[in-house]
């Protein structure tokens, strides 16, 4: 007499569908983090896109005056400018410092650069 047993047993179904529901929840937990992270860098990368931007339009403006100004944009982030040593007088460096940050206050990024008033030559 052969023998035809040709399945599996009740508990390697159990065991396999046990191991595997196991594998299942680590990778889906491992996909929630990654998004979360690329969340993140995406508000991120908004701070720094926002305050490069701001940055070139104080690096393009000749006219610059000593002060502070600020505001929030249709993202709500909260900017502000400020324009330090900028007396007007010829070969005085004008000290233009940029701070970028998400109005809950959780990240921030900051600019810094220093930029020479035009010269004579360049102004006539």
């Amino acid at each position: 007499m052969i023998n035809e047993d040709r399945g599996f047993t009740l508990i390697e179904v159990l065991a396999s569908v046990s191991v595997m529901g196991i594998a299942l929840l680590v990778i889906i937990r491992l996909l929630s983090g990654s998004l979360s992270l690329a969340g993140g860098l995406n508000a991120y990368s908004g701070l720094v896109m926002e305050a490069r931007e701001r940055m070139n339009s104080l690096l393009l403006d000749d006219s610059l005056v000593e002060g502070t100004s600020g505001g929030v944009t249709e993202d709500g982030i909260e900017w502000q400018a400020s324009v330090v040593g900028n007396s007007g007088a010829e070969g005085d460096p004008a000290l233009i410092k940029i701070e970028v940050r998400v109005t809950d206050g959780r990240r921030s990024y900051t600019l810094t650069t220093l930029k020479a008033p035009p010269s004579a030559k360049e102004a006539a």
